[in-house]
């Protein structure tokens, strides 16, 4: 889905659809390039720039998840790379 290469796409709107849109490990693996690209070109989007706000972050939104399915009708716990991909890109801006 997310093709070979070198990822440019890294906007937040892009990686939203882009996690809602992971099928595969494959597909996760460009994601977290595409994350990493973010981070490092737009850090000062990120909440969360660092590792152990970060982690808190991804404490936290796990830990809501449930509440984030009921508001956003997100099917993301139907796969676990989406699952992973949704918690990671949360955690940037989580608080």
């Amino acid at each position: 889905m997310f093709g070979r290469g070198k990822p440019t796409d890294y906007d937040g709107d892009s990686l939203a659809r882009r996690a809602a849109a992971i099928e595969t490990r494959e597909d996760f693996v460009g994601f977290a390039q595409l994350l990493t690209q973010n981070y490092r070109k737009r850090r000062d989007e990120w909440e969360n720039d660092k590792l152990d706000r970060y982690l808190e972050a991804v404490v936290r939104f796990s830990s809501d998840f449930d509440g984030y399915v009921r508001n956003t009708g997100s099917n993301a716990e139907e796969n676990p790379w989406r699952l992973l991909a949704s918690v990671l890109l949360a955690a940037k801006v989580y608080e």
